[in-house]
């Protein structure tokens, strides 16, 4: 109830957002970064090796791995690991409402009834009719759920599932 954000367990490439790569954590830590700087976090999701967070000010932020692309760090243009949280940039004017992370994929939905999705693809998880061998280091929308209201996603190892609201 007070806000504050708390990690533990497997850190290795800092999916923790503890600022290091202490790995394994095995005593929990609070996340201080978004105290640091006035935000609460509303939801938060976690992939094999990666995790997103969904601030009160609307912006989206990750840490971790990032070899798949599936932090979206700055429109896609670096894969390196990231042990400090980062600002997704790519999605400021996207008001993201909901996020989901597969083992090394990430989508997020917006208010506008847009979804978007980032990271591994070679099952097709981002659904996108994509060449699905390669990752996908760029956030891109995924079309064919253009004008469809989705009420819920929900990432598994290597596929993702997308719940459509019956309300409008």
């Amino acid at each position: 109830s007070d806000g504050k954000v708390y990690g533990v367990g497997q850190n290795n490439y800092g999916q923790l957002g503890l600022d290091h790569k202490i790995s394994p954590q095995t005593t929990i830590k609070e996340i201080t970064f978004f105290n640091e700087i006035g935000i609460t976090i509303t939801q938060i999701a976690c992939g094999e090796n990666h995790t997103i967070f969904l601030g009160s000010d609307g912006k989206v932020y990750g840490c971790g791995y990032n070899g798949n692309g599936q932090l979206g760090i700055d429109g896609g243009t670096s894969s390196t690991p990231e042990s400090t949280i980062q600002e997704i940039t790519f999605l400021n004017d996207k008001n993201i409402t909901q996020i989901a992370c597969g083992a090394n994929h990430t989508i997020f939905s917006a208010s506008d009834n847009k979804v978007y999705s980032c990271g591994y693809n070679e099952n097709g998880q981002l659904g996108r009719s994509v060449d699905s061998s390669t990752p996908s280091y760029e956030i891109h929308e995924i079309p064919d759920l253009n004008n469809i209201k989705i009420a819920q996603i929900a990432c598994g190892l290597n596929n993702t599932i997308f719940l459509e609201s019956i309300w409008f």
